[in-house]
């Protein structure tokens, strides 16, 4: 009896000190629930900064092609936080109030404020370069979301070409003659916000979301590089 207990004292100390390590069983790893409610909370903070920070380009711009573009953003990005509030509200982000736009993050409030210090022309180029900057960013995680390759649709590389039923027609630069066209957002609305029936429940929110945004994410990349060198003739 005596050899048990001395046994079970080395055993003990041996337990604690892997759990000491981090090696304790009762960790919990990230949950598909909570990987999915984070990427769609933020998601909805990227789409709201779009949004208000598109507002200010609407009123300071100079160049109307910049204004135009900062419509299409203040259009779209509304879209998404809709969309996004649906995928939320049908249990993928339980317990949080998605009916609360959320509150601009330090760097986009830091943009904000720089850009309202801004006029004319140094504020047109400020504002498209943030643009090109955050949706490259932006595309990136929506393709890993979406569970897409990582296919660079960038009209900075002009042999990359539309191919037929490629979804990523490439329009001329935009100039006076040929203005960008802030009604040219991708799919129609209804077919581009609508979620997709799917027995997964990760495919029917973050993942559908991702899929289903990233074509007008792709566009705002692809018409914000045009306008970014526009700006630099």
């Amino acid at each position: 009896m005596k050899h048990v207990l001395l046994r079970s004292v080395p055993l003990a100390l041996f337990t604690m000190v892997l759990s000491s390590y981090g090696f304790s069983q009762t960790t919990s790893p990230t949950t598909p629930q909570s990987s999915n409610a984070a990427f769609l909370m933020r998601a909805m903070q990227d789409s709201q900064a779009e949004v208000e920070i598109g507002h200010i380009a609407e009123t300071r711009a100079q160049n109307p092609q910049v204004r135009d573009f900062a419509s299409m953003m203040v259009r779209d990005h509304t879209r998404a936080v809709e969309r996004i509030r649906r995928a939320m509200n049908n249990g993928a982000a339980t317990g949080t109030d998605n009916q609360t736009s959320p509150v601009l993050t330090k760097d986009d409030q830091d943009l904000a404020d720089r850009l309202a210090n801004l006029s004319g022309a140094a504020f047109d180029r400020e504002y498209v370069n943030a643009m090109v900057e955050n949706h490259r960013k932006t595309v990136h995680e929506f393709e890993q979301e979406a569970g897409v390759s990582g296919k660079n649709r960038s009209s900075s590389n002009d042999s990359d070409r539309k191919k037929p039923n490629d979804d990523t027609t490439e329009s001329p630069l935009p100039t006076d003659d040929n203005p960008i066209d802030k009604n040219a957002h991708a799919p129609d609305h209804d077919e581009l916000f609508t979620a997709t029936p799917s027995n997964n429940t990760r495919d029917t929110s973050a993942r559908s979301v991702a899929r289903e945004l990233l074509p007008t994410l792709r566009n705002h990349l692809l018409q914000a590089e045009r306008l970014q060198r526009t700006l630099q003739n």
